[in-house]
């Protein structure tokens, strides 16, 4: 696996701990609020320092290890040990799997939130028409790289600590200005009224201007930078999606790709 110059630098200055998952090369970036993790539930400390708190150092090793590499690494959804921020849970299925205390449902598959990533790349690479079979696996770790404006896990943004919230996000508003993060030519924020809550100014952060809203999605607002070489969306939070949403997102997207950098769809993100 070869990574960018930049995001050597990002992992090797050792400035952030948590920079995210999937694809460092990719052409799209997600960015939601934070990680859904119940931080004091003791079972889930083990995944805090797995997906989070270990996260940078897992990149470090990537990186000195040059056998790492997609097809390389095992399945990972029953077998922790192999976890690996590149392709984190590897094996997962496409469908959403729910957890209570009497029963599980859909047990081979992953978060909601990753669902809708995964069915938000497909629309955008191979149509809004396009469906995923629920058994096949996730695979959007390959074309997609996401990360999120806080590193406080919680279950929900109104279960995280306002003031260690807002700390956090300070000093990643930093890790977003790096070279690293501002060469993404497509940057959906997946966050609805995070930026406004917590004063994160988009337009400052990834010199981008707002357009407005999609004339067909009023949760759809569009930015562009001044050369029209890097779109921002920012778009509701979607751990519970519709397909009217993520079609649209990936309609603007499709548009961006052919009209504004003419490139084809498909040869420009696979």
């Amino acid at each position: 696996m070869n990574y960018s110059e930049n995001f050597k630098d990002i992992v090797t200055n050792g400035n952030f701990a948590y920079l995210g998952h999937g694809n460092p090369n990719a052409k799209i970036l997600i960015i939601a609020k934070e990680p859904r993790i119940d931080k004091n539930d003791p079972s889930k400390q083990k995944q805090l320092e797995r997906d989070i708190y270990n996260n940078r150092k897992q990149w470090l090793n990537n990186l000195n290890d040059d056998t790492i590499s997609y097809d390389a690494l095992k399945d990972s959804v029953n077998a922790h040990e192999n976890y690996n921020p590149l392709y984190p849970y590897k094996g997962q299925k496409c469908q959403v799997r729910t957890e209570t205390k009497d029963k599980v449902k859909g047990e081979a598959g992953t978060a909601r939130t990753w669902v809708a990533y995964q069915r938000l790349f497909d629309c955008i690479a191979y149509g809004e028409s396009y469906r995923k079979d629920r058994n096949a696996p996730i695979d959007f770790h390959k074309y997609v790289f996401s990360s999120d404006f806080s590193s406080e896990a919680a279950t929900c943004s109104q279960n995280t600590d306002k003031t260690s919230t807002k700390q956090s996000i300070t000093g990643r508003n930093e890790m977003f200005r790096h070279e690293f993060f501002q060469d993404f030519p497509i940057v959906i924020i997946a966050a609805g009224h995070y930026p406004e809550n917590y004063k994160i100014d988009m337009e400052d952060l990834f010199k981008v201007k707002w357009i407005g809203p999609d004339s067909e999605h009023r949760f759809i607002n569009v930015h562009y930078n001044d050369e029209r070489t890097k779109i921002l969306i920012h778009t509701m939070q979607l751990s519970y999606f519709s397909y009217d949403l993520l079609e649209g997102i990936a309609r603007i997207v499709r548009e961006f790709i052919e009209k504004d950098l003419k490139q084809d769809i498909r040869n420009f993100l696979l």
